[in-house]
């Protein structure tokens, strides 16, 4: 990514469905504004998930007004957006949840991105998926300058709250990939209910000030809790980088 931006991107990038990257894209967007960070987000995936989630949200009322994001069709209707930000002076951070497939559209976006961030999950299938989608990201970016390229990491996604003796062993091993985060993100109950909430920091402050109701302030604490893990691995992200 240019150094003239004064945005930073980072797009979640999977070749197929299943380790959660449109999941992983709403706790990190969500995590990022309760940092208080300047969001916007763009959706290239066909599936239009990312943007449903906010048109959801707008309609339940719950969507913060300053979280912008867009679908996109085509990497050149995406990067004229990007041009649109920089010239506005936008200094936030930039989410990309692209399509889960490997396509021209998808390594012009890795191309662009600060961070290139890819989940993985615990299962075999999601296992091998992830080491792929790293495989061709990184021989891509191996073509380009090194001052071009952006770091890349996975992420460890849904993981079981508690591991047994097995998943513990795959979650260590994955964690021995040079390029795998320390921080991870925990499967959650609250996250199966969450699609018509909007951000999580928007619901955790809604259920945060009902001090009366025992069940809104435990599910609070459960949202804060997937919101700490995902402002971890955005921390971890941007310290590696500036590193």
């Amino acid at each position: 990514m240019s150094e003239e931006n004064e945005f930073k991107v980072v797009a979640t990038v999977n070749t197929k469905g299943g380790p959660g990257k449109t999941t992983l894209t709403k706790i990190l967007i969500s995590s990022a504004l309760a940092s208080h960070v300047d969001v916007v987000f763009f959706d290239a995936d066909s599936s239009r998930n990312l943007i449903r989630w906010k048109e959801r949200s707008e309609k339940a009322g719950t969507w913060p007004e300053e979280a912008k994001g867009y679908h996109v069709t085509t990497a050149a209707e995406l990067f004229a957006k990007l041009n649109e930000l920089q010239k506005s002076g936008f200094d936030g951070v930039v989410f990309i949840d692209t399509a889960g497939e490997a396509n021209d559209a998808n390594f012009a976006i890795i191309e662009n991105a600060d961070y290139v961030v890819i989940p993985i999950g615990l299962g075999i299938e999601a296992i091998e998926t992830s080491k792929e989608t790293l495989d061709a990201v990184k021989d891509h970016l191996a073509t380009l300058p090194d001052d071009e390229r952006g770091s890349v990491s996975m992420v460890r996604n849904n993981v079981p709250r508690v591991l047994t003796k097995g998943t513990q062993a795959i979650f260590d091993e994955i964690g021995k990939i040079p390029e795998c985060t320390e921080s991870y993100i925990r499967f959650h109950n609250d996250i199966l209910i969450w699609t018509d909430q909007g951000p999580l920091y928007t619901m955790f402050n809604d259920r945060a000030v009902d001090k009366k109701n025992q069940t809104r302030r435990l599910h609070a604490k459960n949202t804060l809790a997937i919101l700490e893990e995902g402002i971890d691995v955005i921390n971890e992200l941007m310290s590696e980088d500036e590193a």
